[in-house]
C-alpha cells in the first residue's frame, strides 16, 4: 500500500497573516489600476487639447496667407489702374500740346505777315484778336484739365502706400521649399541703374511670426524683422527694407 503524505497544518495566526497579505496585494492592484485609468484619461485630454491647438494654428496661418494674397491682388489692381490712367493722360497732354503749338505758330505767322502794314483793316484786327482769345481760352482749358486729371489721379491712388506709385514697388506670390512667400521687389533705388530689382520674400509662420528669405542683394534685416514681429506694422517694415537697400547701394558705390 502507498503511504499517504502527512497533512500540513497552519496555525490560526499564520492563516490570518496570509489573508492580510492577500488583501493588501489586492488593494495595491486596485490602486494601480485606478491610477493607470486616471493617467490614460489625462493623456486623452492632453492629446485632444494639443490637436485642437494645432488645428487652430493651421486655420489662422491659412487665413493670414489668404488675407495677404487678397491685399497683394488689390494693390496690384490699383497699380495697373493708375498706370493706365497715366498713359491716357500723357497721350492727351501730348495732343493738346501739339494743338497749342500749332495755334501759336498760326498766330505768330499772322502777326508777322501784317506787322509791316501801316494801317490794319478792322477785319484783320478782329481776326488777330479772335485768334489771340482762342489761344488764351485753349491755354486756360489745358491748365484746368491738367488740374482735374491730377486730382483724379490722386483720388485713384488713395489707399495705396505713398511709396508704391513712385518707387516701382511690386508684390507677387512665390513658393520656396513648398512654402508660400510674398515677394516684395523695388526699382528706382540705384541712380546709375534705376531698373535694377531689389527684393525679399516674406511669410507668416505658424507661430504668427514673420520670416524673411531670399533677400537680394543680401542686407542685414534682423533688427527690422524683430520690430515687425513686435509691432506687426508691415508698411513700416517695407519702408525700412527699402532704406537698407539704399544703404547697400551707397556702401558698394
Amino acid at each position: 500500500h502507498n503511504q499517504c503524505p502527512s497533512p500540513i497544518y497552519f496555525s490560526p495566526h499564520t492563516i490570518i497573516m496570509q489573508r492580510g497579505i492577500l488583501q493588501e496585494t489586492r488593494q495595491s492592484m486596485l490602486n494601480i489600476q485606478h491610477s493607470m485609468k486616471d493617467m490614460l484619461r489625462q493623456a486623452d485630454v492632453w492629446k485632444n487639447d494639443e490637436i485642437s491647438k494645432l488645428n487652430n494654428l493651421k486655420t489662422n496661418h491659412s487665413t493670414n496667407l489668404d488675407k495677404i494674397e487678397m491685399q497683394i491682388q488689390s494693390i496690384n489692381t490699383k497699380i495697373e489702374s493708375v498706370k493706365e490712367k497715366q498713359e491716357v493722360i500723357q497721350s492727351e497732354e501730348f495732343k493738346e500740346k501739339q494743338a497749342k503749338e500749332k495755334l501759336h505758330e498760326t498766330l505768330v505767322s499772322l502777326q508777322d505777315s501784317t506787322k509791316h502794314l501801316p494801317l490794319l483793316s478792322k477785319p484783320i484786327e478782329e481776326q488777330i484778336q479772335q485768334w489771340r482769345q482762342q489761344m488764351e481760352d485753349k491755354q486756360r482749358q489745358f491748365e484746368q484739365r491738367q488740374m482735374d486729371r491730377q486730382l483724379e489721379l490722386e483720388h485713384s491712388s488713395k489707399g495705396l502706400p505713398s511709396f508704391v506709385s513712385h518707387t516701382g514697388m511690386d508684390i507677387e506670390m512665390k513658393e520656396i521649399d513648398g512654402k508660400r512667400f510674398a515677394q516684395v521687389a523695388f526699382t528706382r533705388i540705384e541712380r546709375s541703374n534705376p531698373e535694377r530689382r531689389f527684393s525679399f520674400c516674406i511669410r507668416v509662420k505658424s507661430n504668427k511670426h514673420y520670416e524673411v528669405e531670399e533677400c537680394e542683394p543680401p542686407v542685414d534685416a534682423h533688427h527690422a524683422l524683430k520690430q515687425l514681429n513686435q509691432s506687426n506694422n508691415f508698411q513700416k517694415f517695407v519702408v525700412q527694407m527699402r532704406a537698407l537697400f539704399h544703404q547697400y547701394v551707397e556702401q558698394h558705390a
